[in-house]
């Protein structure tokens, strides 16, 4: 939020909503000399990727035919395609499934995903507390560490900043994972050598007998090969891997409400990592209290319809491969609010025990699992494929948009789920669309600095980020 901007977060429900003042971020960025000009395009509640919010959507600078995120979850559409376009030097988005990761990828930027409490998201909305985080865009990794010396600091308030503010699991001091010195030390043209990445076999074209299928087009398999001879020719040994904190907590879908031949994505794992049902709704009461507009002093006092509505000749969203229709939604989350009572978010019955198994299995299928196979980080094409531009009203569009790989950015819920950092940096341009398409670097928790050196080394060789066509660029 921005001090005297609304706050509407693509929501017919919040158009009037206004903040008094700034988040966390945009303070910073204020204080720095940083002239904030514009906010972004998003779904509302940035519960989605490409579904028009009430101010629409943002549209490709690169093909007019192709989403500019990927259509479920790239809510952050808005900030990727401003920043890609040269509207601004950076931009910053947020995410909780990919809304960060996704419109880098289609927009060509440098995205990196901090690991919980590094960036601040105090007075960013909530969307599923555990999973969200700021995500900050640019067209450099060289621009990325410069804003990122503004941006990784001390916050003391902890307000509707659930990782930061939870009693239950102890984080780092962001003193303890920024770098000493400058974030532009972390540029480093030789990070890569000698290191051991693991490429998932699930994410090109591999057999992993534990993973639901998933798209990849020969075009992304084609930049992908040129990536990796760019990793190996930095020093870098790359092993196909499977990913188990993908495949253990992904099962075959129980059922599908339509018919099609493509994969699609597998069903939901563990309810032992799952956040308690009323965690959404509370955060957004809790927020409500904290922006302080008197016209709208809590989520009982909104029109559960206008929250998230479904706009007319749209079609239903497929989350769980079901079809859902976007409006009824909420009724739920502003009963819940109704009869809340009083009750603290951080009392809600079983948080302490999810956020501890959650920790959990990041240690064992993630971090365990790569120090038993001896690998430094993971890399792996951030998407399958782009969806195409209609599939929000268009049911043979919405079939391509919705396959397993294309849905979501690469890695699905787990990414965020658990806490994994990532930086993604571009492999080029898919040679049937022209569209962008990026690799994305993760590791362990606090691995952060090396991800940002490591796609800094892949950056200063590979070089293939472009300008999108159809926009202008700034001189």
């Amino acid at each position: 939020m921005a001090a005297n901007m609304t706050v509407a977060s693509g929501s017919p429900a919040f158009v009037n909503l206004t903040a008094s003042k700034d988040a966390f971020t945009v303070g910073r960025i204020r204080a720095a000399g940083g002239i904030l000009f514009g906010k972004t395009n998003m779904p509302p509640m940035a519960n989605g990727g490409m579904q028009r919010g009430v101010y629409g959507r943002a549209e490709s600078p690169y093909n007019k035919d192709y989403l500019a995120a990927a259509f479920a979850s790239g809510s952050s559409n808005g900030a990727g395609v401003s920043t890609g376009a040269s509207l601004a030097v950076f931009g910053m988005g947020e995410e909780t499934v990919s809304s960060g990761r996704s419109p880098a990828s289609n927009n060509g930027l440098v995205a990196y995903t901090p690991s919980r409490g590094v960036l601040s998201i105090r007075g960013n909305w909530p969307l599923f507390p555990t999973a969200d985080v700021v995500v900050p865009y640019a067209r450099t990794v060289n621009d990325m560490l410069r804003i990122l010396d503004v941006l990784v600091a001390e916050d003391k308030d902890t307000t509707c900043d659930f990782w930061r503010g939870q009693p239950f699991v102890s984080l780092p001091a962001v003193t303890d994972v920024r770098p000493q010195g400058s974030y532009l030390g972390l540029a480093n043209s030789t990070a890569l050598k000698g290191k051991r990445l693991g490429v998932p076999k699930m994410y090109i074209n591999g057999h992993d007998p534990a993973a639901q299928p998933v798209w990849v087009n020969p075009t992304v398999m084609k930049l992908w090969k040129e990536s990796r001879r760019t990793l190996e020719s930095l020093g870098a040994t790359v092993e196909e891997v499977d990913f188990p904190i993908v495949t253990e907590f992904e099962s075959k879908p129980a059922s599908v409400a339509w018919k099609t031949d493509y994969p699609l994505p597998g069903s939901a794992g563990s309810s032992a990592v799952s956040s308690p049902e009323n965690l959404a709704p509370y955060s957004w009461d809790d927020y409500l209290g904290m922006v302080n507009d008197p016209a709208m002093p809590n989520l009982t006092a909104v029109d559960p319809l206008l929250i998230s509505p479904q706009w007319p000749k749209t079609l239903p969203d497929r989350y769980g491969n079901s079809l859902n229709n976007r409006s009824e939604y909420n009724k739920w989350n502003v009963d819940i609010a109704k009869h809340r009572n009083g009750t603290s978010l951080y009392d809600l019955e079983g948080l302490n025990e999810t956020l501890h198994a959650v920790e959990a299995a990041r240690k064992m299928y993630l971090e365990d699992w790569m120090d038993q196979n001896g690998l430094d980080l993971i890399v792996f094409p951030s998407a399958g494929d782009v969806g195409p531009q209609d599939a929000e009203t268009n049911e043979t569009a919405a079939l391509l948009a919705w396959r397993n790989g294309v849905y979501f950015s690469n890695g699905n819920y787990a990414i965020r789920q658990f806490g994994i950092p990532t930086v993604s940096v571009t492999m080029g341009a898919m040679s049937d669309t022209n569209m962008p398409m990026s690799l994305t670097f993760a590791s362990k928790a606090y691995d952060d600095n090396m991800l940002l050196s490591c796609g800094s080394a892949f950056e200063s060789l590979h070089m293939k980020r472009f300008a999108p066509p159809r926009t202008p660029e700034l001189k």
